[in-house]
């Protein structure tokens, strides 16, 4: 599984790209699957569900014309901006207090109460891996159920050489 969250992959669609963005669009205006707006030649969506999720998974599709006569796609799965905000925050303040014991250990200045147990100073390894799990497990946990639905939705088929995130 790749840790930091972001996904960008090119599919192609034998769709022609007005068709391709009509089931988008009609797919946002009823709300089965995904809400969101649908603009020319892109889209911005996210997967419609019934709980909260902080980590859902921005879509922004770009499209445009193939060149054998369907659509060409390219899906950009992200956080959304004020998440990855706070996540880069929560995971820079904790990993350098986490950056700053481990040097503390390595030159042998790191000490704890000599009469205390050790695992308080172990609070802020904890909270590094929490936070680390915490903002990439929904979130591609999330884009492996939205990623099928928009497969299906827009006949997509990868294209191997420039897939990547």
């Amino acid at each position: 599984m790749r840790f930091f969250p972001a996904l960008t992959e090119v599919f192609t669609s034998p769709l022609p790209p007005a068709e391709l963005l009509r089931r988008v669009q009609d797919s946002v205006q009823q709300a089965r699957a995904f809400t969101g707006r649908v603009a020319a030649q892109e889209f911005t969506i996210s997967r419609v569900i019934d709980y909260r999720n902080s980590m859902l998974p921005r879509i922004k599709g770009e499209v445009a014309a193939g060149p054998a006569g369907g659509s060409r796609v390219r899906l950009q799965h992200s956080l959304h901006p004020a998440v990855l905000a706070f996540a880069a925050l929560w995971l820079g303040v904790v990993g350098s207090v986490v950056a700053a014991m481990g040097l503390a250990l390595a030159h042998g200045d790191f000490r704890t109460d000599v009469e205390g147990p050790v695992g308080p100073a172990l609070i802020p390894v904890g909270m590094l891996v929490v936070g680390l799990l915490l903002f990439t497990v929904p979130f591609w946990a999330e884009v492996r159920q939205s990623r099928p639905l928009l497969i299906e939705l827009l006949q997509l088929a990868p294209v191997a050489e420039e897939a990547g995130g």
